[in-house]
This record gives C-alpha cells, sequence and structure tokens, in this order.
C-alpha cells in the first residue's frame, strides 16, 4: 500500500475530520488575510471619530511665528502680498502626509495679528470709557464672511488713513458707519458678519465673531473688538479702494 492509497483510505473512513480541519485551515487563512485590512479602517475611523470631537483649538494643526512685515505694499512695484507663497508651502506639507492624516487636513489658512493695538476714548453717546482694538489680517475673510456694507479694505488708495473692515455688530455698538474715522489711522471701509458662526474656524479668529466688554469697577465697560487690514496687499481690480461716504467719527 502506497502513501496516497492509505491518505485516500483514512479520508473516506474520517471524511469529516479532514473536511472540518480544511475548512478551519481556510478561515484561519482568511482571518489572517482581512484583519489587517479591518483593523485599518476601524483604526482611521477610531481617528476621525477622535478629532471631530475635538474644538479647532485642541484638534488643529497650528504654527506660531514672529515675523516682521511691512504694512501696505512695500516691493519694487508698489506691490507685496506674502500670502501666496506660504499658501502653498502650507499644501505641500499637507499634500506630503500619509493617508488618513492626509484627508483630515483642511486647506491651511493664515491669521496675522501686529505687535500693536489701538486705543482711543470712544464717544460718550457708546457708553464705553476705552476702546482697545487689535490690528489683524486675515486673507481667507472675504471667503467666510458676509460683506453688509461698503467694500472690502484695500492698500494703495492714496487716503493717509488704513482702511479696515469691521465687525456689524462692533460698528453698532461704537456708532461707526462706512467712512468713519478711527483714530488718526484709520478709516472703515466695510462691516461684515460670519456666514457661518459656528464654525470652528472663527475659535483661531475670535474677533472675527464677536468681542468683547470687560468690566473696570472704577471706570466702567471698555470695548475689546478687531480691526481687520486688507487681506491682499494686491489691489483688486476694478476696485478705487475709497470707502463710501459716510459719517466722520
Amino acid at each position: 500500500m502506497n502513501a496516497v492509497t492509505w491518505l485516500w483510505r483514512q479520508f473516506n473512513e474520517e471524511r469529516w475530520p479532514a473536511l472540518i480541519l480544511a475548512l478551519s485551515v481556510a478561515l484561519l487563512a482568511a482571518v489572517a488575510g482581512v484583519t489587517p485590512r479591518l483593523m485599518s479602517d476601524l483604526d482611521d475611523r477610531q481617528l476621525g471619530q477622535a478629532l471631530a470631537g475635538l474644538s479647532a483649538i485642541q484638534g488643529d494643526v497650528q504654527a506660531s511665528w514672529a515675523h516682521s512685515q511691512a504694512v501696505g505694499p512695500s516691493g519694487p512695484d508698489g506691490v507685496d502680498d506674502p500670502w501666496p507663497a506660504r499658501l502653498e508651502a502650507a499644501r505641500a506639507i499637507r499634500d506630503e502626509q500619509p493617508e488618513p492624516l492626509r484627508s483630515l487636513l483642511a486647506d491651511p489658512e493664515f491669521v496675522g495679528r501686529a505687535n500693536r493695538e489701538v486705543e482711543l476714548v470712544p464717544e460718550p453717546e457708546t457708553g464705553y470709557y476705552l476702546a482697545v482694538l487689535a490690528l489683524l489680517v486675515y486673507p481667507h475673510l472675504s471667503d467666510h464672511a458676509i460683506l453688509v456694507d461698503g467694500a472690502w479694505p484695500v492698500f494703495g488708495t492714496g487716503s493717509e488713513r488704513t482702511q479696515v473692515a469691521v465687525l456689524e455688530g462692533v460698528a453698532e455698538k461704537m456708532r461707526w458707519t462706512v467712512g468713519s474715522s478711527i483714530g488718526e489711522d484709520y478709516v472703515v471701509s466695510a462691516t461684515f458678519r460670519p456666514a457661518d458662526p459656528s464654525a470652528q474656524r472663527w475659535e483661531h479668529v475670535p474677533l472675527g465673531r464677536t468681542y468683547t466688554e470687560p468690566l473696570d469697577p472704577n471706570l466702567g465697560v471698555a470695548m475689546n473688538a478687531g480691526l481687520f487690514l486688507p487681506e491682499t496687499y494686491t489691489p483688486r481690480p476694478g476696485t478705487s479702494g475709497r470707502p463710501a461716504a459716510g459719517t466722520q467719527g
């Protein structure tokens, strides 16, 4: 009796154990092949769910740096827009990341804040004893905000005052309209409100959707708000950049 004949006889005599063994081996092989893929998919889903439950401050990839940048056009041709090159570099970093991280990273955004603030004494009818105004540059403001009145600020208007955009609620509180002067250096060219105030991006630009009113028990209520400088240093085609006529405040 050769080995093949013996194996065939054993298979006929004990067929079910042999079939069960063969089926078990096939199932184990299938599980071994599918499990890594299932675990990877599960990890990807868990990562997405974990990030979805975080605030923008907790979950967004952030970087900050101090950089000296002239306010307004300073290039040889009068145009110096620093944002396109930085956006391109940030997108390149995102595109180099492995999945699923690459798909979870949104398009990069920037926000700049000057190292000084504007302080002024508001008109008495506003009820504020002081206004402290941060100077901000948010290159994506017009993409995520609704223009209420006026035109988005631009440089190169020939005016001695720099145009700024102001949150609609701040303008109402401060009695500002398009054309109102803010101190000696700024003029309101636009009022706006966020298109989606609940969007997480505003956690990085809080003064783009709200303001604060700190209370001093001795002096009264102050206004803390933001003045948004032109988002690009290149004047937009077809616009003069001059604010519409309004009350000078």
